[in-house]
């Protein structure tokens, strides 16, 4: 005679996991029926946690948590992607006591954000596209290219003073940008020995080579006025007084809604006031 073998269930109560996130490993806290079953790590993988989820806890609702920081928005799109209702919080959010500020440990961590989970005291951020997100990336890129091309224009002057080198009255000018003559006449100068000159041309050529990256850049950038989902949104803001392509696509890249999520509904609301510095 055979026997039936009872599965066990776990349709109805909410299973919330908390994930306190880090490059070599997570701390994970699970709650169930208000109950904390367990803290334990892991290794980082949203793979691993579906998993290990569904053979402990099979048929349940899961809902899970993480603090924002480096690993972005990919961890909560690999949990999405597994049927697993993610919050990502801003760390500023999460109610914290003064004896927790100063004595943490992932796991006290990974249990406050659990509890947090459970009794709905937390609001998540807004989740970008991936396609949004990618755009902010190049807009980013972009100023970081201008950044070194400043530092490398900013070595070149000093470093001629140094070496007693006039500029001639006609290219010293104030403006950030550097003319082609300007250019050409520091390629045309000797110092006094090869290390030196090594050093002049080395700089001159590396701020050369990052100009080169930052017209990649804008033509990129330029291209999304002809065929893309944001020509009509650029069009509309490039059409304010003041406002050019750059600034336009810093607006639709940085600017985020903010979020309000409960379990399983998310309301996006006004344009939040944290948000990158650029804007």
């Amino acid at each position: 005679m055979q026997k039936k073998v009872k599965t066990i269930s776990f349709k109805g109560p909410n299973i919330d996991v908390s994930i306190d996130v880090h490059l070599k490993s997570w701390t994970i806290t699970i709650i169930v029926s208000e109950v904390i079953y367990k803290s334990f790590s892991q290794d980082p993988s949203a793979n691993l946690l579906t998993a290990y989820l569904r053979r402990n806890f099979p048929g349940g609702s899961y809902f899970s948590v993480y603090e924002a920081g480096f690993c972005g928005f990919s961890v909560h799109r690999q949990l999405e992607e597994n049927h697993i209702v993610n919050l990502v919080v801003n760390p500023a959010d999460v109610p914290t006591t003064d004896k927790e500020r100063k004595q943490k440990e992932d796991k006290r961590d990974s249990r406050k954000l659990a509890k947090g989970l459970k009794s709905g005291e937390l609001t998540g951020i807004y989740i970008m596209g991936r396609e949004q997100e990618e755009l902010r990336d190049l807009v980013r890129y972009r100023k970081t290219t201008m950044k070194e091309i400043f530092r490398h224009k900013n070595r070149i002057k000093p470093l001629l003073y140094l070496k007693g080198i006039s500029i001639p009255q006609e290219l010293n000018t104030a403006s950030k940008y550097w003319s082609s003559r300007f250019t050409n006449w520091l390629k045309e100068l000797t110092l006094v020995t090869q290390y030196g000159n090594m050093v002049l041309g080395e700089t001159i050529e590396t701020a050369g080579f990052l100009r080169g990256k930052l017209l990649k850049v804008n033509r990129q950038l330029r291209s999304l006025e002809k065929d893309s989902q944001y020509a009509e949104d650029l069009g509309y803001l490039r059409g304010i007084p003041g406002v050019g392509l750059i600034v336009a696509v810093t607006f639709l890249s940085e600017l985020v809604s903010s979020t309000h999520s409960s379990g399983e509904k998310e309301i996006s609301g006004s344009i939040t006031k944290r948000t990158n510095r650029a804007l």
